[in-house]
């Protein structure tokens, strides 16, 4: 549950920043652009489109968006039902976080879709900053939360250190490597 939504976290924080790169397709040579289509997330049919194009750019830019739009919408529903399915194992104040977290990144989504679906000049922006302000004290305190529950009052910093141990005994058995290794 915990890695479902953090990742859809930081990829919507990613997706919804206002400056992104793009490669300038109006420099490229018919084998560059050929050869970069061909692993781009576009449809083949878009991939002709976008040949006869005058602005390849803005073409690219916009028909991208709905790809990576879409992946990351599915990625947030997945993470919404998972919530909704194994939260009743959760305590619901845990349940909770996950659910303020999972609804900041969609309120976030939806109003990124409606401001390019709908052309909104200028953008609204209120969900996407509630997401950028109140995200990362929520993630974080939810990180804090479940790892409390997990490893309760252990230091990790000791358990890693025993796993290290553990791996390097089952690896290079009782024989002392140390002065094998670099």
């Amino acid at each position: 549950m915990w890695a479902k939504l953090n990742d859809v976290y930081w990829r919507t924080q990613a997706f919804i920043i206002s400056i992104k790169t793009y490669p300038d397709l109006s420099r490229m040579t018919d084998p560059q652009l050929n050869e970069f289509l061909e692993s781009s997330v576009l449809a083949k049919w878009e991939q002709d489109e976008l040949k006869g194009e005058r602005d390849r750019n803005a073409y690219y830019i916009k028909h991208v968006y709905w790809h990576r739009l879409v992946e990351i919408r599915d990625l947030a529903a997945d993470a919404h039902i998972h919530i909704q399915r194994y939260g009743i194992f959760l305590p619901s104040s845990l349940k909770g976080k996950f659910m303020d977290v999972s609804d900041l990144v969609w309120e976030a989504l939806m109003e990124n879709q409606s401001n390019e679906e709908y052309d909104i000049r200028p953008k609204n922006t209120t969900k996407q900053d509630d997401l950028k302000e109140k995200g990362p004290n929520l993630i974080n305190e939810l990180e804090a939360e479940v790892h409390q529950r997990i490893w309760g009052s252990q230091d990790t910093s000791n358990l890693i250190n025993e796993l290290e141990a553990e791996v390097h005994q089952r690896i290079w058995g009782s024989q002392d490597t140390s002065k094998q290794l670099p």
